[in-house]
């Protein structure tokens, strides 16, 4: 049974020989570009790992962790919803589909993730000086912010 179980274990350490040495040439490489570049284009090394050092013992970061997973859970949650019920409505509603499908669709499909949070701030007004994790909402349309403006003459 040993010699069935030899090979498997050469195959281990030819990996992780290999995983090791890949990890040296990368983190080589890091420092060689790290000394030809701008600090603030790709810091060192060594200065991430005493921002990675920092973060670990600052609890004003880990605030502004659970700050932002919150957002992001927010937003996945959201999507999700107005997908789901996006979807419910052209498959019940019968009569949206080709408006859902042949409209939206190819409309929401051509735009990048990113270009929806520029249009967000565009069209929702979101002012830079406030919290900029509103702007990650991309799809909330948040009924202060409508209320908040005045009403057009003869509407």
């Amino acid at each position: 049974m040993s010699a069935i179980a030899a090979p498997a274990d050469a195959n281990h350490i030819i990996k992780a020989t290999c995983l090791a040495g890949f990890l040296a040439t990368a983190l080589a490489a890091w420092v060689v570009a790290a000394h030809h570049t701008p600090s603030y284009a790709l810091p060192p090394p060594l200065a991430v790992l005493q921002s990675i050092g920092e973060f670990l013992t600052s609890a004003r970061k880990f605030g502004h962790l659970a700050a932002s997973i919150e957002n992001v859970l927010l937003s996945i949650a959201l999507s999700f919803t107005l997908g789901s019920l996006l979807a419910f409505v052209a498959h019940e509603a019968r009569w949206t589909a080709p408006t859902l499908y042949d409209r939206l669709n190819p409309f929401v499909a051509a735009f990048p993730s990113v270009g929806w949070t520029l249009l967000a701030v565009i069209w929702f007004g979101v002012p830079w000086h406030r919290d900029l994790h509103r702007v990650s909402r991309a799809g909330a349309v948040r009924h202060d912010q409508f209320a908040r403006r005045p009403a057009r003459a003869g509407h």
